[in-house]
C-alpha cells in the first residue's frame, strides 16, 4: 500500500483552476520529484498536501486515512512536514530557536538539534546567531532542519535551489541524497530536471495543473520529460 495516495485533485483560486484531477502515489521510503515551470501547480500540489491549501475535489490519503479534513498541526503529527520555497524563517529568532519550532510541532524521534548539525555543521556553529544575519544557503539549511525535527514519515520539500549560488544547491542535494540513503520519504519540487532525475526514484511532470508525464527517473528519461515540461509533442 502506498503511504501517501492522491486522486483526482482539484484546486482553484477564486475563478482560476490551479489543479486538474490530479492522481499520484507514493510508496514509503521513495523519493518522487514534482518537476515543471513555474506556474505548472507543483507548489499548489504540496501545499494541499502539507494542509496549507484547500482543495476543491479529490482524495488525499496518508496510510490509507483520508486526511482531507485535517489541519496543518495535525498533519505535521501525523508525520507531514514540509520545508516552504523561500525559507520562512524567524528571522529574528536564533538557529536553535527556529529548529525547536519544528520540535514542539512535531513528534519525538531520531531528528533532534544535534542530529540536524551532524547533517549540517556548517550551522552548528550559529546555534545562538540570529537566523536573519546568515546567508540564503545557510538560512536554507535552517529550514530543512527546522522540518526534520518534526519527525517526519513524508517530507516535502519545495523549491530548495530557488535564488542559491550551484555551490550551495550541491551541498544541500547532498544532504537530501543522505536523507534518501536513509530511505526518508521525499516529494520533491524542483525546476532543474537533471537534478530532479538524480534525487529522485519516481517523477511526475506537470504542466498547466495536470500531469503531463511520470515514470521512473532515469538519465535516458531527460528528452521525454524535458519535452513534457514545455508542453511539446512526444
Amino acid at each position: 500500500m502506498s503511504m501517501l495516495e492522491i486522486e483526482n485533485l482539484d484546486a482553484r483560486y477564486g475563478d482560476f483552476q490551479a489543479l486538474f484531477g490530479i492522481s499520484l502515489n507514493v510508496r514509503r521510503g521513495e523519493t518522487i520529484a514534482l518537476v515543471g515551470a513555474n506556474g505548472a501547480g507543483k507548489t499548489t500540489l504540496l501545499r494541499a498536501i502539507a494542509g496549507l491549501g484547500q482543495y476543491h475535489a479529490g482524495v488525499l490519503r496518508l496510510n490509507g486515512r483520508d486526511i482531507g479534513s485535517a489541519s496543518p498541526q495535525e498533519l505535521a503529527r501525523m508525520g507531514i512536514s514540509m520545508v516552504p520555497e523561500g525559507r520562512r524563517l524567524f528571522t529574528g529568532m536564533s538557529v536553535a530557536e527556529n529548529l525547536m519550532i519544528g520540535a514542539d510541532l512535531g513528534r519525538g524521534g531520531h531528528w533532534v538539534r544535534d542530529a540536524v548539525f551532524d547533517l549540517f555543521p556548517e550551522i552548528a556553529v550559529m546555534a545562538h546567531r540570529p537566523a536573519g544575519l546568515l546567508s540564503g544557503g545557510q538560512q536554507q539549511m535552517v529550514s530543512l532542519g527546522r522540518a526534520l525535527m518534526t519527525n517526519p514519515d513524508l517530507l516535502l520539500v519545495d523549491e530548495v535551489s530557488l535564488g542559491l549560488a550551484p555551490v550551495v544547491v550541491d551541498r544541500v542535494y547532498a544532504a537530501l541524497a543522505q536523507l534518501k540513503e536513509r530511505k526518508t520519504t521525499l516529494v520533491v519540487v524542483e525546476q532543474d530536471i537533471r537534478r530532479a532525475l538524480d534525487v529522485s526514484d519516481r517523477f511526475y511532470c506537470m504542466l498547466s495543473g495536470r500531469v503531463a508525464l511520470a515514470g521512473a527517473s532515469a538519465p535516458a528519461a531527460f528528452d521525454a520529460v524535458s519535452r513534457a515540461y514545455f508542453g511539446e509533442a512526444a
